[in-house]
């Protein structure tokens, strides 16, 4: 496993990295790092190897003043909220509740350790398209994300470079609830780390009716349980917000 390692390098000294269908080079000398990086058409297993020849892609260089050799990749939710657009749309009956599970692709946060502890780059494992999640009056700018819905921990395949995001769905209206559109709020979960498989926080949404916003509740479930590890809290915590997820359905999303 890539994340959560430190890698100390000598003066001159190449890396490569790749996880999913993002792939990187790294190289350290003296006071100075660089790193090239792109993303391939297929995923790969994870590798982190030192390697003769540092290849140039898009290419970043940083500089200090005093020597820092050390680097960890730490694994972190989006920065912006992921809206998950189903391929199989689910009904949820008036008074009925259900449970899935949406696969959200982490950024890679490279962090400098030692003299100088700081964070270098958060990368996405592979690019994201943006959308607009609202109206041109009131909404935000979001992550595009194509899902499956997923109802059972079973029916998992998990990816390395992912993480598996449960979801509990209650529709208190009077009607059946279409889910087409879910937004994931990236902002207020943590990540949680077992078996080498990353979890976060479960978001439980009231469903209320079409044009109602829909009260979130973030459920730290994962954090009371044996043998799963905290890797990073949440962003932002949802006491202190108003806790109100816009609509989930029928929302035009416009791509950019």
């Amino acid at each position: 496993m890539i994340f959560n390692q430190d890698y100390t390098f000598e003066n001159n000294q190449v890396m490569y990295f790749a996880l999913n269908r993002f792939e990187c080079y790294i190289k350290y000398s003296d006071k100075c790092w660089k790193l090239s990086y792109r993303y391939l058409n297929e995923s790969k297993k994870p590798i982190a190897e030192t390697v003769p020849v540092f290849e140039k892609y898009m290419l970043e260089t940083w500089v200090f003043e005093k020597p820092c050799n050390t680097i960890k990749f730490m694994p972190r939710l989006p920065d912006k909220p992921v809206l998950a657009e189903f391929f199989n749309p689910t009904y949820v009956l008036p008074g009925q509740s259900i449970e899935l599970f949406e696969i959200v692709p982490l950024m890679i946060d490279i962090i400098l350790e030692g003299n100088i502890q700081m964070s270098l780059k958060k990368i996405p494992i592979y690019p994201f398209s943006l959308t607009w999640l609202g109206n041109l009056s009131d909404g935000e700018l979001c992550y595009h994300d194509e899902a499956e819905t997923i109802f059972s921990k079973d029916s998992i395949n998990y990816e390395n470079g992912t993480i598996i995001c449960p979801i509990h769905i209650y529709n208190s209206s009077e009607e059946s609830f279409s889910l087409k559109q879910l937004s994931i709020r990236t902002e207020f979960l943590s990540i949680f780390c077992k078996n080498n498989i990353f979890w976060s926080d479960k978001m439980k949404i009231d469903y209320q009716g079409e044009n109602k916003d829909a009260p979130l509740e973030i459920l730290n479930s994962y954090g009371k349980q044996q043998g799963y590890e905290l890797i990073c809290p949440a962003r932002e915590d949802i006491q202190l917000s108003n806790g109100i997820l816009k609509r989930l359905s029928n929302l035009k999303s416009l791509m950019m």
